[in-house]
């Protein structure tokens, strides 16, 4: 089917978390996301609560119809992150919510 405006938006905001940064040669170096490793890494909750937006926001702000990420809440299994957070778009608002595993 054929989406736009704010839905468009979430599917890019959803292609960028879900693909890992440099590891597909058919996306450019500006494209996914660098979150794997450091949630798989050995760091504590209190440093990557601190971390993921940081990381999440830089993956997804330059496109230009993302005009503010913010609001993050971020929840910790035994095996995932949960990650949700809020967008403002040139379209409306958009609540995102994610989540990713931890390699264990």
């Amino acid at each position: 089917g054929y989406i736009d405006e704010i839905d468009s938006v979430r599917q890019f905001i959803m292609k960028s978390l879900l693909t890992e940064r440099f590891q597909f040669l058919i996306y450019d170096a500006q494209f996914g996301i660098e979150l794997y490793d450091t949630v798989s890494g050995n760091f504590s909750e209190e440093f990557l609560k601190s971390e993921i937006p940081r990381i999440v926001t830089e993956a997804i702000d330059y496109d230009s119809r993302i005009l503010r990420v913010y609001d993050f809440e971020i929840s910790f299994g035994t095996t995932f992150v949960r990650i949700a957070f809020k967008v403002d778009t040139i379209y409306g608002d958009a609540n995102i919510h994610y989540e990713t595993q931890i390699a264990s």
